[in-house]
């Protein structure tokens, strides 16, 4: 009894297709410093500066957004608050 589903055809579709993603992926994986230089900017304008838990479930983060501070607060299944913080200023002043 002859099955249409693994004919000679498809199995080599199949076995070249499979070829093919992991040659790509070599390639991917082996210029991967290249192509994030080229793929992200040089300076990052959205930096993580620090992240807190209040409590069980809700953590502040601490943003630094184009030299300004952004303190937001999330967890899941509460709206995020985004809080624009004041410039520092120096400790000696």
């Amino acid at each position: 009894m002859q099955n249409p589903i693994f004919d000679t055809s498809s199995i080599v579709i199949v076995v070249v297709f499979l070829a093919v993603l992991l040659i790509a992926r070599q390639i991917i994986v082996s210029k991967a410093g290249v192509l994030r230089q080229r793929i992200l900017p040089a300076e990052s304008s959205i930096k993580l500066c620090e992240t807190q838990r209040i409590d069980r479930t809700t953590q502040v983060s601490l943003f630094e957004l184009d030299g300004q501070s952004v303190a937001i607060v999330h967890g899941p299944g509460k709206a995020a608050t985004m809080l624009l913080l004041p410039p520092r200023k120096p400790a000696n002043e």
